[in-house]
């Protein structure tokens, strides 16, 4: 089921399946992408810092992308990311190991410069076969409201108002022309998402309505 901004909460857990690191994948990965020693020749890799053949931390970080598209953890729209806060790699990655995630819902905000759209916070970790935890990483995502909670937000509907998903979905007959009257975003405020510009926003523009352009951030 794919989830909107509503759905998420501060303390939300989200668990995915598991993956094998295949050595020969650690291989053609280092090839392409890291062909650096330890990455790729066992021997040199024993003398290194590592002390054995290691994956790639990008290697990691790709994997990781991969279960987290595949978790329970479903946004409407894909995970999109609007950056990292943390990036780290406390373990190495070996050939053979069984990777997993566990993921916290850190924070959820609404963006005051579209109100249709909000932020979730998510630090995301990967556990080997061990529990270890070999990569740890903290990410905002952009994220939009299910389109019939954004109509009453955009016809004057606050934050107390707003329930999730009525029964009753405004028709495509109800057009309303609502003007966006934004004000400037300090760079300090939000500086990886873009200044949204005043224009008439109509139920056309919003998520889940054939033929109109998706109302998403680019980033």
């Amino acid at each position: 089921m794919a989830l909107y901004l509503e759905d998420f909460a501060a303390g939300q857990p989200f668990l995915s399946g598991s993956a094998t690191v295949k050595p020969e994948a650690v291989a053609r990965f280092a090839t392409e992408f890291d062909p650096q020693p330890f990455h790729l020749d066992a021997d040199a890799a024993k003398e290194s810092l590592f002390r054995g053949l290691a994956a790639s931390g990008w290697h990691t970080a790709a994997m990781t992308m991969r279960l987290l598209v595949e978790c329970e953890m479903k946004p409407a729209g894909g995970i999109i990311g609007a950056g990292f806060e943390e990036l780290r790699w406390p373990k190495p990655v070996r050939p053979g190991d069984t990777l997993r995630l566990t993921s916290e819902v850190l924070e959820v905000r609404r963006l005051s410069s579209r109100p249709t759209q909000g932020i979730i916070k998510v630090r995301t970790v990967t556990l080997n076969q061990h529990d270890e935890p070999v990569q740890i990483m903290v990410g905002n995502h952009t994220i939009a409201f299910d389109h019939a909670v954004a109509v009453r937000i955009l016809s004057g509907g606050g934050p107390k108002t707003i329930k999730r998903r009525t029964a009753s979905t405004p028709s495509l007959s109800m057009i309303l022309q609502i003007e966006l009257r934004q004000s400037e975003t300090p760079d300090s405020e939000q500086a990886t998402l873009p200044k949204a510009a005043s224009s008439p926003i109509t139920l056309c523009d919003l998520p889940g309505v054939q033929n109109s352009p998706p109302l998403a951030t680019q980033i």
